[in-house]
């Protein structure tokens, strides 16, 4: 299976072929079909908006509306501007999600193997499913011809204790039905 017909970087070609061990041969590989706005970049986004505009207004009133004299400007103000700069910060970063989202995708990248299924995501993890993890494999389709192979969960709790998941598999893929069937095959072979 020839990586360079996906169009993916050496740097990821090189990952891949460090990850696979003797024997282990590539029979599908493929990236998921970038989008910009996920359900949950989209949320990110809807909600950065009133933030961040409610956080500039909170600056500028707070500066007087008008650009501050750091000639004159005593620690109160300074410490003020700080605080409320940090918010504006927070919410151009969060109207930015939906593109760290996408550039993610660029980065991620799905495999199958005679021996495994191997998930490169675009934050540098990987997970590999072996075939005695395959036996719940989910397969969401979508309208517009796409696709999630749902394998797992992923559960974390944040910093306040609050438990989060996501689902983990091979995400927004094309033909996912011809997927889900060579992932069957796979963990029958298992």
């Amino acid at each position: 299976m020839n990586m360079q017909d996906k169009k993916i970087s050496q740097r990821l070609q090189d990952k891949v072929n460090r990850e696979l061990v003797r024997g282990e041969h590539i029979t599908w590989v493929d990236k998921p079909v970038p989008q910009f706005f996920t359900t949950r970049s989209t949320s990110y986004f809807v909600f950065a908006i009133p933030w961040t505009v409610f956080s500039v207004s909170f600056m500028f009133h707070k500066m007087d509306y008008k650009l501050p004299d750091f000639n004159n400007i005593d620690i109160d103000s300074l410490g003020s501007l700080l605080f409320s700069l940090l918010f504006v910060l927070i919410g151009i970063s969060m109207l930015f999600n939906p593109i760290v989202e996408f550039m993610k995708t660029s980065n991620t990248i799905y495999i199958i193997t005679n021996k495994r299924a191997i998930a490169f995501d675009g934050k540098g993890l990987i997970k590999s499913y072996y075939p005695h993890q395959l036996s719940n494999i989910y397969r969401k389709d979508k309208s517009n011809g796409l696709g999630d192979i749902l394998l797992g969960k992923r559960i974390w709790r944040d910093s306040e204790g609050d438990e989060h998941s996501e689902d983990t598999g091979f995400l927004n893929i094309k033909n996912p039905l011809k997927i889900e069937r060579m992932l069957t095959e796979l963990a029958n072979v298992g």
